[in-house]
């Protein structure tokens, strides 16, 4: 059995796994007031499948259930890389400390006894709902700052690609130092008058230390 999936997009999934349906009814009307998408699952075979379909922020799993239990089925999750950070919290109608260990040994992050109490359960949820939800907008901004740096150094490239492959009207780079365009206008032999010599040099300066625009539209 499972919850037909919210469309809103900021909801998050909560995956509850219980053998029972009634109290699969009793957890998704529990956690509705919490505007998740609650999705239900009548066994361990059922919770991976659906874990390994979609991310989800964390997992209500049944202690007691045919065929395998919750334990196993948790096992089983903790083999996949993916899922192995996933918040397990475990239910159970019995108290047993030995069955409190094995859970937290296989990674549970909290342990509810059954019959629930709505604003417990409610308010454990939340706590890992809000965490999930910071955790994937970190990732986000982390990826925004990535995408950024990575698209500011293509540009940066491409403008040093077309400085260097920019030349003077005589075939000296545009890039040339200082001391490079000096001793260029010594040494040029034109134009004869010493007037049209400085313009050239002003010219030629000017063209070495313009950026790519300035230069276009000039």
């Amino acid at each position: 059995m499972a919850s037909p999936p919210m469309a809103r997009a900021d909801r998050v999934n909560i995956l509850v796994v219980d053998d029972r349906p009634s109290k699969l009814i009793a957890m998704e009307a529990l956690l509705a007031d919490l505007g998740e998408n609650v999705v239900c699952v009548g066994s361990g075979a059922d919770a991976l499948r659906q874990l390994l379909e979609r991310e989800f922020a964390l997992i209500l799993l049944d202690v007691n259930m045919p065929d395998m239990d919750g334990f196993e089925a948790a096992a089983l999750i903790r083999q996949r890389p993916r899922l192995q950070h996933i918040p397990i919290i475990f239910m159970t109608a019995g108290s047993d400390e030995h069955h409190a260990l094995q859970g937290y040994s296989l990674g549970a992050v909290d342990y509810i006894l059954t019959p629930v109490v709505p604003e417990v359960l409610r308010t454990k949820v939340k706590v890992f709902v809000d965490l999930f939800k910071m955790t994937e907008q970190l990732k986000r901004q982390a990826e925004e700052r990535v995408a950024l740096a990575e698209e500011q150094a293509r540009r940066a490239a491409a403008e040093a690609a077309n400085l260097s492959g920019l030349s003077g009207p005589w075939g000296a780079s545009f890039s040339s130092t200082g001391e490079e365009t000096s001793r260029w206008c010594e040494e040029w032999p034109a134009p004869s008058t010493r007037a049209g010599r400085l313009w050239a040099c002003s010219r030629w300066r000017w063209a070495s230390h313009a950026s790519p625009m300035t230069r276009s539209g000039s």
